[in-house]
């Protein structure tokens, strides 16, 4: 947030040395329904449901070892940094549909909501990510229009499967294998 006024006040000075070498290679040469920031276990997730229903999507990451994934699978993806603006800039937003942060990064998120909603406005929802309240109401404040919280949704979860299963060893042993499945 204040990084990012010291950025533009300092852009005009930075382009002078040309392009940032970390951009992204090769621009995105059409438009995605969803776009994905972050492939880890949440992210990971995300992008299995939209493969499923069928959605047109791209994934936003910064671990290179991500990335090497992604490709392998086939799955459309950029690296990027979303607290980047030369990099948001670059991206083609206008058709998305929807967008879903799973990083941890709350100040990147909030470069992310910010830039989307100066560009695109509101129809576009805006999912978040945080793991505590004060972070969850900055997002929001930042135009966020829903934000998970891991924690909270693995008290569903658990609450969810002590309700539909019995408790007993085998109830137990499938639980932990489907959980062990999801880790991989």
């Amino acid at each position: 947030m204040y990084n990012e006024r010291i950025y533009q006040k300092l852009r005009p000075f930075f382009i002078l040395f040309g392009p940032d070498r970390h951009q992204q290679d090769e621009q995105v040469a059409e438009s995605y329904d969803a776009w994905v920031v972050g492939c880890h276990r949440i992210g990971r997730r995300v992008v299995d449901a939209l493969q499923k229903i069928k959605k047109s999507h791209i994934v936003i990451d910064y671990d290179p070892d991500v990335i090497k994934r992604l490709e392998h699978e086939g799955v459309p993806h950029l690296f990027g940094d979303i607290a980047d603006v030369e990099f948001l800039e670059s991206l083609l937003l206008h058709g998305a549909k929807l967008i879903v942060m799973t990083i941890p990064a709350v100040d990147d998120q909030i470069n992310m909501i910010r830039f989307v909603r100066g560009k695109i406005g509101e129809r576009v929802p805006i999912v978040a990510n945080a793991y505590h309240q004060s972070d969850a109401d900055e997002l929001y404040q930042a135009g966020a229009n829903l934000v998970m919280m891991p924690q909270l949704l693995g008290g569903h979860w658990i609450a969810n499967a002590l309700t539909r299963e019995p408790w007993d060893m085998r109830s137990f042993t499938k639980l932990k294998k489907e959980l062990l499945e999801q880790l991989s």
